[in-house]
């Protein structure tokens, strides 16, 4: 009985008895087809699918066995499958032409059904593990080529023998350039050591057996820039010869992302510096006011009852007062300081703008500044951080005053308005010296401050802000002179209030 899902071998002789004989032998345990010809066994070759085997019969009419085999092993669809070759010929030399044409063996006549069932059993079970070998290699050089750090192999002597996908684009060469280097060439560090010495100690003396080596490194590309690489080594041991695996990633974009954030941490503090300035003016008004309070109390009680001015206990309310001010003034910077996440509620924009203000305004008023509110948003309800939202107006209003110290004209307007995508906007406008051209395109980045105008101090902790409340912040010159400094935030779903 024959089962199409045994394997399938195809038998091309030109003796009826012969194919008679081992279809015989052959159909309890394969499916078997027949070409009498060899020309009909290429063609039925070059067209079955799921050919596993060949029985090619040497000495036929027209193309033999040889011209068969060697066509065969020509054609990418039939190269690979295995050929056994069926000759009464004794001559040696016969059987070593059909091996250097790529037969895989010979059986020779009369054929015995044990040896025919043996040698097809065989080559049947070598083909199978030659396939999943190369499955299973695709496979691995996909999972090496899909990796994102780079992974290369090099002998004892240091010279690269393979690399993936990733390496090549790392170090910038072709892979045929690779190839052809030393491990030196590639990682500096390594041309510098005595490579036998060095693989005797990480790898070949090692007591745990094969050894690894990490270290952090740097890297050569092509163009003989250095990267910095992080790079394990491992040993592949064999019986033919050791390869060494090198596993390298890149450090490149973790040694920038330090540098912005080393960044971002000095900037914090400097413009906590900057704002612990600035607020020094701000905390002074009201001690001096506390002072002036005290010592009003201290003339009211010698001052005989019936001519006092006012009360002493008056006097000393408006004391307190001014000392839970500088309180506030203080617990602002605290919040500052020691903020992290923004935590977000749902407030009033325009409430925020008016304590911002209220927090600024002693400080405008001494440098003569009018200062004026233009909410002309009808919704005004963001879900976002008070503290964080008030840091950044109060930033804007500390730069608009010091854009303002040499102007003639000292106005500063804060106006919110409606815009699409359900946003709101809002517009510090100054009447200062503007914003200067070589400056503006960088004026939000760290560092990028100018002492005469007065920006940068909290500009970026400022777009940070906004960019976290998913906002945009920009500047642009005010048309009829100074600065206008704008923000947007996306506004609360009112749904969402309501639940809150």
């Amino acid at each position: 009985m024959t089962h199409t899902n045994n394997p399938t071998i195809l038998i091309i002789d030109d003796t009826p008895a012969i194919i008679a004989s081992l279809s015989a032998i052959l159909r309890p345990q394969y499916r078997v087809l027949v070409a009498r010809t060899g020309e009909a066994g290429l063609n039925i070759a070059r067209n079955e699918p799921k050919l596993s085997l060949i029985l090619l019969d040497v000495v036929m009419p027209g193309l033999d066995g040889y011209a068969v085999l060697a066509a065969l092993r020509e054609s990418v669809l039939t190269s690979d499958i295995p050929v056994v070759l069926l000759t009464s010929l004794a001559d040696a030399s016969d059987e070593e032409r059909g091996f250097e044409l790529g037969a895989s063996d010979y059986i020779s006549k009369p054929i015995k059904p044990t040896i025919l069932l043996a040698r097809v059993r065989s080559q049947i079970e070598v083909a199978a593990h030659a396939t999943q070998l190369a499955a299973n290699e695709q496979r691995l050089r996909a999972i090496i080529n899909g990796s994102l750090d780079a992974i290369l192999a090099f002998d004892q002597a240091g010279m690269v023998q393979s690399i993936n996908t990733a390496g090549v684009t790392m170090f910038g060469y072709h892979q045929e350039e690779i190839v052809q280097l030393t491990i030196g060439s590639l990682v500096p560090e390594m041309a510098n050591k005595d490579l036998e010495a060095f693989i005797q100690d990480h790898f070949l003396k090692s007591p745990s057996g094969p050894g690894s080596f990490r270290s952090e490194t740097e890297g050569r590309r092509k163009d003989g820039s250095l990267f910095p690489m992080d790079l394990a080594l491992s040993r592949a041991r064999s019986d033919a010869a050791d390869i060494f695996v090198g596993f390298t990633r890149d450090l490149s974009p973790q040694r920038k992302a330090e540098a912005i954030v080393e960044s971002l941490r000095r900037e914090r503090v400097t413009a906590i510096g900057g704002m612990a300035v600035a607020l020094a003016h701000e905390i002074n008004q009201p001690f001096l006011a506390t002072v002036a309070y005290l010592n009003t109390a201290r003339q009211l009680l010698a001052t005989p009852l019936a001519e006092r001015s006012a009360t002493v206990e008056e006097t000393l309310d408006l004391a307190a007062d001014q000392i839970v001010r500088a309180g506030h003034i203080i617990s602002h910077l605290r919040e500052f300081v020691s903020s992290g996440e923004p935590n977000k509620t749902f407030q009033k924009l325009h409430d925020l703008i008016r304590d911002a203000l209220a927090f600024m305004i002693d400080s405008l008023r001494s440098a003569n500044i009018e200062a004026t509110l233009q909410l002309d948003a009808e919704n005004d309800l963001v879900l976002a951080d008070k503290f964080q939202i008030k840091q950044v107006m109060a930033n804007l209003f500390r730069n608009a005053r010091q854009a303002m110290s040499n102007s003639n004209e000292r106005q500063l307007r804060i106006a919110t308005s409606s815009i699409e995508c359900d946003m709101i906007r809002i517009d510090v406008i100054d009447t200062g010296s503007g914003i200067p051209d070589e400056v503006k395109a960088r004026l939000f980045e760290p560092f990028a401050t100018t002492k005469d105008y007065g920006m940068g101090v909290g500009l970026s902790i400022s777009r940070s802000i906004i960019e976290a409340h998913f906002g945009e912040i920009w500047a642009d010159q005010n048309p009829f002179g100074g600065a206008v400094f704008s923000f947007t935030l996306p506004l609360a779903v009112r749904g969402e209030a309501a639940d809150e």
